[in-house]
């Protein structure tokens, strides 16, 4: 086995640690309505779902969460990060 093959094991066993360690994270700062809901829009918007996981395990981590985050309270942080859509006119000339 050589050098890089060896590294790139350890990398995956990082990254599988690093993910079971989120997930753990996820079950305990979400109640089950809501982590499905997370997953429903990870399908769609993954960039969205990660920010919103990112942002909800920094808040749990340093103590500043009590409760388990609710599936109304998700809506209105998905609200709130999610971008503006973009309106349309069309002129007819």
């Amino acid at each position: 086995m050589s050098k890089n093959q060896r590294g790139d094991s350890k990398d995956e066993e990082a990254e599988l640690k690093s993910a079971k360690l989120k997930e753990q994270y996820l079950r305990v700062f979400f109640t089950p309505e809501a982590r499905s809901r997370l997953n429903n829009v990870k399908l769609v918007k993954p960039d969205l779902a990660e920010a919103i996981e990112d942002q909800v395990i920094k808040l749990g981590a340093s103590g500043k969460i009590g409760h388990p985050v609710t599936d109304a309270e998700l809506k209105g942080m998905l609200g709130r990060v999610d971008e503006p859509r973009r309106e349309f006119k069309i002129r007819y000339i």
